[in-house]
């Protein structure tokens, strides 16, 4: 409620509001949360409760490719060292490599064709998102070995101004 009303609500802007959540019984249940969306314009729209891995846009359309093009960062600097480690100089150059591919205006928009959100299509998310999930069987093995891969010499940041990206 905090969140909703001192941010979300806050910044919002005039006209319409569409906010998506998750569809667990702590986001919907309140009755001041519902008063609150319907007089400032907020469309509330409620993902079925624990399958947002499924619906959510960002994991659907930026975080897996982030996923992917961070594994060919790390993959074209440490092919020859399997047992090296990255340091924390290097995490930043290599995120920022895998950060600069998946982080596009066409991802992003991508993400709510690929959930149904927009346009409308119940349709998009495939019966077997729905089945109950049974865990992960992703090991990860863990190395102390630091690999000597190049650095950059100048940590360079980019900040974002205004409301443009």
């Amino acid at each position: 409620m905090k969140f909703l009303k001192n941010h979300f609500i806050h910044n919002k802007g005039p006209g319409k509001a569409l906010l998506i959540l998750d569809g667990h019984a702590s986001h919907w249940s309140d009755v001041a949360v519902s008063h609150l969306t319907a007089e400032n314009n907020v469309t509330l729209f409620y993902h079925p409760s624990h399958i947002t891995q499924n619906l959510q846009s960002l994991d659907r359309s930026f975080f897996k490719p982030l996923k992917t093009y961070w594994r060919q960062a790390l993959s074209s600097l440490i092919h020859n060292k399997p047992d090296c480690k990255v340091s924390r100089l290097q995490f930043g150059s290599l995120l920022n490599a895998a950060w600069s591919k998946a982080a596009t205006v066409g991802n992003g928009t991508s993400g709510f064709s690929a959930t149904g959100i927009y346009p409308y299509n119940p349709q998009a998310i495939l019966q077997h998102a729905f089945a109950i999930s049974h865990g992960s069987s992703n090991d990860t093995a863990s190395t102390s070995k630091v690999c000597d891969l190049p650095t950059p010499a100048v940590a360079s940041t980019r900040r974002f101004s205004g409301s443009g990206l």
